[in-house]
């Protein structure tokens, strides 16, 4: 088999194998309000509303949301429907797993990532949030 043969049969290969990747959603709002009880003292709720303005479904729909400047997450605070949650302490380059992420290990949360359940229709919009606090110095 000539090299150009086997070239061309490893691009096939390479194009025709499935590719699972995950669709970022469009974010249309993100608000942050404090919170009333007592109990939450200085904490802020972070709500992040998204569309899938995809003209097709989103099969692996994602939201991304950066932490607020000055701002700390509450661990275990984020929510979203049916949504796995992710963190990372780089501005989102890369992202842990939240039951794998160690918040007393000094490193703060820059970024979260919500893995939604898919497939999302087009149109399809919704709301995952989290708490913050304050930063301390």
């Amino acid at each position: 088999m000539s090299s150009d043969i086997r070239l061309l049969a490893l691009l096939l290969l390479v194009c025709a194998a499935p590719v699972t990747r995950a669709d970022p959603l469009n974010i249309v709002a993100v608000d942050m309000r404090a919170l009333d009880d007592p109990s939450m003292s200085g904490e802020r709720l972070v709500t992040v509303r998204f569309r899938n303005v995809s003209s097709g479904g989103n099969a692996q729909p994602t939201v991304t949301a950066a932490v607020p400047t000055g701002f700390d997450i509450v661990p275990g605070s984020a929510r979203g429907p049916g949504a796995s949650v992710s963190y990372s302490s780089d501005g989102g380059d890369s992202f842990v797993e939240a039951s794998d992420w160690n918040f007393s290990d000094g490193d703060p949360v820059t970024h979260l990532r919500w893995a939604l359940p898919g497939p999302m229709e087009p149109g399809v919009a919704g709301i995952v949030s989290f708490r913050v606090r304050p930063a301390t110095e």
